[in-house]
């Protein structure tokens, strides 16, 4: 509901019960002593009422309202280059918007991967066992955790990256395999102290659901899953990159 027109609305609604007890009390059949004692009786109530509830009615209409943005296109997701020392190289950036539409202030602001799908052979989705839920980082931010976002704007988190293939992604999990480390990978862009011996940190050559979450200290959580297909294959133009790797 546009900011403008959410006054509006609640001196209609004051107004409405304003006018429907006014007509109630006087049409009904009661003397004039009792219709003024009605009008009086009633117009305490709604002054209860309002100081009981006003509040929380406006913090609702003003309330913060969190929505996720993506596109697989510049610049959500687009080809950049990570320097280091003595190294640099060609990468691929994916990352989505989370936008505030709401008319306040949401507070600390987290993105956690909460839940990865791979599918199988026989074509059914199976759920990573025993997974930890991470946080993402958000673009740019010194803080990685926690995110401020005014009304009306959009922030970006990174969801992962995938390096050239001559500097591909070294995973740290314990189970990878021999041949697996071998692959490109779709790396997660995971926030400090977020990475584990025991779980995935990125995703090798396959089919796959992810379900993150953004959490807020005065906002309501949302939810959404992604679905991402990578194939392992390296492309300069990302064009044809993202149809190598499809995210949606």
């Amino acid at each position: 509901m546009n900011k403008k027109i959410r006054p509006v609305f609640l001196i209609l609604l004051v107004s409405s019960l304003v006018f429907l007890g006014i007509v109630i009390i006087f049409c009904s059949g009661l003397h004039i002593s009792d219709k003024i004692q009605s009008f009086m009786a009633f117009f305490t109530l709604l002054a209860v009422l309002a100081a009981l509830f006003g509040k929380k009615a406006w913090d609702y209409l003003n309330r913060p309202i969190l929505n996720i943005k993506f596109k697989l296109a510049p610049p959500d997701c687009h080809l950049t280059k990570m320097v280091g020392e003595n190294v640099s190289f060609p990468v691929y950036y994916f990352r989505f918007l989370v936008e505030n539409v709401g008319e306040s202030l949401a507070k600390e602001c987290e993105v956690v991967l909460e839940k990865i799908f791979r599918k199988n052979r026989q074509g059914n989705f199976i759920e990573y066992k025993n997974y930890t839920p991470v946080t993402l980082k958000w673009t740019g931010s010194r803080n990685p955790y926690e995110r401020t976002i005014q009304p009306g704007r959009g922030i970006y988190c990174d969801l992962g990256r995938i390096h050239h293939p001559n500097f591909s992604y070294k995973s740290i999990y314990v189970g990878i395999t021999e041949k697996e480390k071998e692959v490109n990978k779709f790396a997660f862009e995971l926030a400090p102290y977020e990475f584990y011996y025991s779980q995935w940190d990125s995703l090798i050559p396959g089919e796959y659901k992810l379900v993150l979450s953004v959490y807020s200290k005065n906002a309501k959580k949302i939810t959404r899953e992604f679905n991402l297909i990578w194939s392992g294959n390296w492309k300069e133009k990302d064009n044809d990159m993202f149809k190598e790797l499809v995210i949606s």
